[in-house]
């Protein structure tokens, strides 16, 4: 352990601002937005930026400045090549998270839930200026939790375009690996070790593939594991006890602000805290649970919206108690995950526990895709991480090899575990990355525990192992994120047949051509100049097609055209739907494939109704020789 507690307060310096600067900045938007004001302009959001940064710096500073009773003993100096190997793994870690996010900047967003719902909300939050219940077919617009989506919302309004949405996410992740530096480091694990857990965290495959992709898991992981760490350590000498129990409300409201699963994970960690105290029969200082309790208040911003809304506070799910609905929504939440159509076809027959052997087990090899449903975790979860993990419970388990400072390591092995179990669809990677974050204090803590043991050559060999897979999967990974592997292929291919010519391809970054999906618009439907016009309109969403992933194209473009979705009670009335499209200043309306007004256009005789190809089949309804519906 350390001389002193400054080692584990420097590290906790820089998670505290990381939380503070997340937490301030959503709740500068969500506040006025439920009051009502507009802070999703250029000017308020850029306030809100400063005012997190100050607010994020004033944190660290408070936690450096903190006296602090000195610790008992003394973690070695680094003096040898596992040390710098550990170093070594960090550094390329930081460099892998930082080759993701100019990925998420570079290139458009193409996953299939970022297009659907996630950027379309934005961008209507971006119309209306503020958080606000969406016109929408698409339930999920309006009851998930969207707190990264609020982030890059605010960063939007400055800058003016969507362009990198999802780079948001990794401030997420980045957060996550520095709160296992510090717990690390409260554990007396020395600093090159400290820091390994970190890079093992970066380098996680199905991380640097999610976190660009538009998706939130990555982003919710790094907030899971910091609301882990920060519950681990809220007792911890070397942390500020107020300071601790802040960080500990910050982390719960922004793990609840996340995904809808953030409410189990709060109250699971809750959970852990309370067996906790009652082991060591201590209550918490009711100034701490006082302090904790207020950073936790804007993470219900959410549920309460849902209940204002809707009065279901978990929207779109459906509660039932006992056979009896309590709160009416879409469908039973197998129903709103899709659960059934999600599970691939080799796990459909198998158990529970034999679906996450399976997964777990690599069987088909490392993640290419940020939706991997048979892989993400990467070879060294099974080889290094869970041999750990089952190694250190062992041996903490034994009172003669006992070690009482690695306790916070052990509450958030617990917490992971209770929440494994909380979590729906648990086999599937991208829904427990969070794992990684006990797998990586394990392995942290084992390298220290073989460290101190002088067993140097054992270390080396393990280290260098798991370092090798974790090294080649995460550069699989970064070749792939936001599919660069087609972008830079096709960019080839491209020049290679421009050659001698004076064409110009497209910019890779251009959302209209995405020379990184696998399968996108199609290149005619540009030709018609849409995306030209200022207000597109288009037709209520039909079972069955993914048209409405156009919505989230749209929201790429810059300058970006305003959608309007026409409203459910005008689908079955021609005349009602054109007048609307007028009204709202549209030159174009799209009714999608199955449209029910569609047969009534095509019998207009003042409209021409026109079939083109996006992700399904659609029509373009435009007045004859006119730009401009009529009534």
């Amino acid at each position: 352990m350390q001389t002193d507690a400054q080692p584990a307060t420097r590290s906790f310096a820089p998670v505290l601002a990381g939380l503070s600067f997340l937490w301030f900045l959503e709740l500068a938007i969500v506040l006025p937005s439920a009051l009502g004001l507009q802070p999703l302009s250029r000017v308020p959001s850029a306030c809100a930026l400063l005012g997190a940064l100050a607010c994020a710096a004033a944190c660290a500073r408070s936690a450096l400045r903190a006296r602090l009773e000195p610790r008992a003993s003394k973690t070695p100096d680094p003096s040898t090549w596992t040390d710098k190997l550990a170093f070594g793994l960090a550094a390329l870690g930081l460099c892998a998270l930082a080759l993701c996010t100019l990925a998420a900047l570079w290139f458009p967003i193409v996953a299939y839930d970022a297009l659907g719902y996630r950027l379309p909300t934005i961008a209507q939050w971006l119309d209306q200026g503020r958080v606000a219940w969406v016109d929408s077919d698409d339930p999920v617009r309006n009851g998930y939790p969207l707190g990264q989506e609020v982030v890059s919302a605010a960063v939007a309004a400055v800058s003016g375009s969507l362009r990198g949405a999802a780079a948001t996410s990794s401030v997420f992740v980045l957060l996550g690996g520095l709160s296992l530096v510090w717990l690390a480091r409260a554990s007396g694990v020395r600093r090159s070790f400290a820091l390994a857990a970190l890079g093992v965290f970066l380098l996680v495959p199905m991380i640097l593939l999610n976190a660009p992709s538009g998706y939130v898991d990555a982003a919710f992981a790094g907030a899971a594991v910091t609301l882990f760490c920060t519950a681990a350590l809220l007792e911890d000498p070397g942390t500020p006890p107020l300071l601790a129990a802040a960080a500990l409300g910050m982390a719960a409201a922004l793990t609840l602000s996340l995904k809808g699963t953030g409410l189990p994970f709060v109250l699971v960690t809750g959970f852990a805290l309370g067996l906790r105290a009652l082991f060591a029969r201590r209550l918490p200082s009711l100034r701490a649970l006082a302090v904790a309790s207020a950073c936790a208040l804007p993470g219900t911003f959410w549920v309460l919206r849902n209940i204002a809304n809707t009065g279901n506070p978990l929207w779109p799910v459906t509660i039932q108690l006992a056979g009896h609905t309590v709160f009416t929504g879409v469908g039973s939440m197998d129903y709103v995950i899709d659960a059934a159509h999600n599970t691939p076809p080799e796990l459909a027959s198998l158990g529970g526990i034999a679906r996450v052997a399976h997964a777990w087990l690599q069987l088909h090899g490392p993640a290419q895709d940020f939706d991997d449903r048979l892989a993400g975790l990467g070879y060294a979860w099974p080889l290094f991480a869970l041999p750990a993990l089952v190694a250190f419970c062992l041996q903490q388990a034994r009172t003669a090899t006992r070690r009482p400072e690695l306790a916070p390591i052990g509450f958030v092995l617990l917490a992971c575990t209770l929440c494994f179990f909380a979590q729906p669809m648990h086999w599937w990677a991208r829904y427990v990355l969070w794992l990684w974050g006990a797998g990586a204090l394990a392995l942290s803590a084992q390298a220290e525990r073989l460290a101190r043991a002088g067993h140097t050559r054992v270390l080396g060999v393990l280290g260098a192992g798991c370092a090798v897979f974790m090294l080649l999967e995460a550069a699989n990974s970064l070749a792939h994120a936001n599919g660069a592997h087609l972008a830079i292929r096709r960019k080839r291919l491209i020049a290679l047949e421009n050659l001698g010519t004076s064409h110009q391809p497209h910019s890779p970054h251009d959302p209209r051509y995405a020379q990184n999906a696998a399968s996108w618009v199609a290149p005619a439907f540009w030709e018609q100049g849409i995306e030209r016009s200022p207000d597109v309109c288009r037709g209520w969403w039909k079972p069955d097609t993914d048209d409405t992933n156009l919505d989230g194209v749209f929201a790429q473009l810059t300058p970006r055209p305003r959608l309007h979705i026409l409203a459910d009670d005008d689908a079955r009335s021609w005349p009602r739907v054109r007048n609307r499209a007028r009204d709202l200043g549209c030159s174009e309306l799209l009714l999608l494939n199955g449209s029910p007004v569609l047969p009534s256009a095509r019998l207009d005789p003042g409209v021409t109704v026109e079939p083109l190809v996006a992700f399904d089949p659609l029509f373009l309804v435009r007045v004859r020789n006119s730009r401009t519906p009529q009534p």
